[in-house]
């Protein structure tokens, strides 16, 4: 869910804060390994823009033959779709990347190897041609489905050999298909298959108030409001009070948005009281509270970076107000100031 949970804006408006990759050639051992190995998972929005896909997949970003990314120039290390790179590329940084150490040390030559063949394959589950969608969330499990049966396939990705295993998984269970097969839909914002999925697990689940969570969210992007407000308030989440604060955002409530927000941030787990937080500043944002915006912001991104990876979405929040008016930095220095703040955030700030 692009648009909503990253920032609610085209990624074309993220301003590469997170990435200076041509100064950071200078400072680390770069080796391109994110351009060599990793996998990029794209959106929509790259589809609509013209970025290829690596077959079987829909939306897993084109690969060359030597396993690196199709875009990058072998001979110039320059990116030759950096107008149109996904937002992961945009926000990745890997000088907050705990696995880079390792991989700077197992980084080898490896054997030129074909990366992955793009013969047409068939479904083992429908027969249909293959075509598959990585599950985009923390529950894929590297996970794939077929878009046209929602059979599961487990995704592997061997570095060293540079290629592709991608296996029929025969014995996952029908219910944890559509699911993968939901969070792809979700991912790519593809709101009204992903309705159709919805109902369809509720049918079988009735009781999973996290799909009735979902289902109202994407009766809201549908243009749905009325309906999805009246789920969310007869739902007893707790987390539904983060659904209704974004619905009162979206229709200008700014207020009811706060207040909402205030009143059910400390009972909330840390996972959600991120999100909040997130919301919170977009709200005082919006209500011309610079201070309390920034405050928020930072520290929504210190307790995330406490147990995951950098939040790079909350980073660039901060990293706007900390390149906007006077008073926009003084504020995020005040509240980077009173903080046990993350090295990395402080890092950045300061070094713009």
């Amino acid at each position: 869910m692009l648009r909503r949970y990253m920032g609610d804006k085209p990624k074309r408006e993220y301003t590469n804060s997170c990435t200076p990759c041509m100064a950071l050639k200078q400072q680390v051992a770069c080796n391109e390994l994110c351009c060599r190995h990793f996998l990029v998972m794209m959106a929509q929005e790259d589809l609509d823009e013209g970025l290829l896909p690596q077959p079987p997949f829909l939306d897993v970003l084109k690969k060359a033959p030597s396993g690196h990314c199709f875009y990058f120039d072998e001979k110039t290390t320059a990116c030759g779709a950096w107008d149109k790179r996904p937002l992961v590329c945009r926000s990745y940084d890997c000088r907050d990347d705990g696995f880079r150490a390792a991989m700077v040390r197992d980084h080898v030559n490896p054997p030129e190897a074909h990366f992955v063949s793009e013969e047409p394959r068939t479904c083992e589950g429908c027969g249909a041609g293959l075509s598959l969608l990585m599950g985009c969330a923390a529950s894929c499990d590297g996970r794939a489905v077929c878009i046209a049966c929602g059979a599961g396939y487990s995704v592997a990705f061997h570095y060293a050999e540079r290629r592709f295993d991608i296996r029929y998984v025969s014995d996952l269970e029908p219910r944890r298909q559509r699911e993968y097969l939901l969070q792809s839909f979700l991912y790519r914002a593809r709101w009204a298959e992903a309705l159709a999925v919805l109902d369809e697990l509720l049918d079988q689940t009735p009781d999973r108030e996290d799909l009735r969570l979902e289902r109202a969210v994407v009766l809201a992007e549908l243009g749905r409001r009325d309906e999805a407000r009246g789920l969310l308030e007869a739902s007893p989440v707790l987390e539904s009070a983060l659904e209704l604060a974004w619905l009162d955002r979206l229709d200008g409530r700014l207020d009811e948005a706060r207040s909402r927000l205030e009143a059910v941030f400390p009972r909330l787990p840390e996972g959600s009281q991120v999100r909040a937080m997130t919301q919170l500043g977009k709200v005082a944002r919006q209500q011309g509270d610079v201070g309390t915006a920034a405050l928020w912001f930072v520290k929504g991104f210190s307790l995330h970076r406490k147990h995951s990876r950098p939040n790079a979405a909350l980073k660039e929040l901060v990293m706007e107000l900390s390149r906007g008016a006077p008073h926009e930095r003084a504020a995020v220095q005040s509240a980077l100031a009173g903080q046990d703040v993350a090295p990395d955030l402080r890092r950045d700030v300061q070094g713009e």
